[in-house]
């Protein structure tokens, strides 16, 4: 789902009923870059109509790929993040991580 996400592209999403995938589907939709089905044909016709026809869909997944295109790279995240509370003031490494400046400069 994320990397659909991440280029902007609304879902369809038939949920096979995992606890996990139910999660997730539900705050997609929530977010409103997501139609929800169930397995019925007619159903999910109906639903690939909405997900084509309605510009809210197409508008809210291209924010939301314009936000994952914002975040740290993976190596700075992991960077950040996997320091213990006693290696780093969460404060300015936050700062540092947002500001630009380049991954192997974090924590310096």
């Amino acid at each position: 789902m994320l990397a659909v996400l991440a280029a902007g592209v609304p879902l369809l999403i038939v949920s096979k009923g995992a606890p996990s995938q139910t999660r997730m589907a539900a705050a997609c939709a929530a977010a409103g870059v997501a139609v929800l089905s169930d397995q019925d044909p007619g159903s999910i016709a109906a639903a690939i109509a909405r997900v084509l026809d309605a510009d809210g869909f197409r508008k809210r997944a291209h924010e939301v790929a314009r936000d994952i295109r914002g975040m740290p790279a993976p190596p700075v995240s992991f960077r950040f993040w996997s320091r213990s509370p006693n290696e780093l003031d969460c404060q300015s490494q936050f700062t540092e991580v947002h500001s630009g400046r380049s991954a192997d400069s974090v924590g310096r």
